[in-house]
């Protein structure tokens, strides 16, 4: 399942930050309108990084990405966390080494200075909690800037959309 994981765009790099991946969710479960017929026509390029030739079920990534560049580190949180509820019995209070993972991609959580986030959790893994409501649906936490008053989602003045 070996995927790249660094990128170089000018002066920015990209790197992905894998806490899960492996086969885990059938794609008749994920696509309706799949048939076995679609999987035999596409199986080239499917097998072996995004289907799993043995069981059939589609490989899932939950991944960050940590962005680069003058200086300024970004990461782009999936936010999947560990130990949450979950209907799925393989995520339901799972604990995956993502702050290791992260420490081994050569950055600890206190080198980050913004987090982006898809849910805008209340509290990120260093324990920092102001974390800003923007536009999309993202969040952004400026590690460099005081914290905002109020409500850990509302948009604080030093978060610019």
């Amino acid at each position: 399942m070996s995927a790249q994981s660094n990128w170089t765009f000018g002066d920015s790099t990209l790197r992905r930050i894998v806490e899960y991946e492996g086969p885990i969710l059938s794609p008749f479960e994920i696509f309706s309108d799949c048939t076995q017929a679609h999987l035999d026509q596409n199986r080239a390029w499917l097998v072996p990084r995004f289907q799993d030739a043995t069981s059939g079920t589609l490989i899932i990534t939950i991944q960050s990405f940590l962005i680069r560049r003058d200086g300024l580190t970004v990461l782009v949180d999936a936010c999947g966390g560990n130990d949450k509820e979950r209907a799925r019995p393989h995520f339901h209070r799972r604990s995956w080494p993502w702050l290791e993972t992260l420490r081994y991609a050569g950055v600890a959580p206190k080198d980050i200075d913004v987090v982006l986030s898809a849910i805008c959790p209340a509290v990120w893994p260093t324990g920092v909690s102001n974390f800003a409501q923007i536009p999309l649906g993202r969040c952004a936490y400026n590690s460099s800037s005081p914290k905002p008053e109020g409500r850990p989602n509302e948009n604080p003045p030093h978060v610019q959309a």
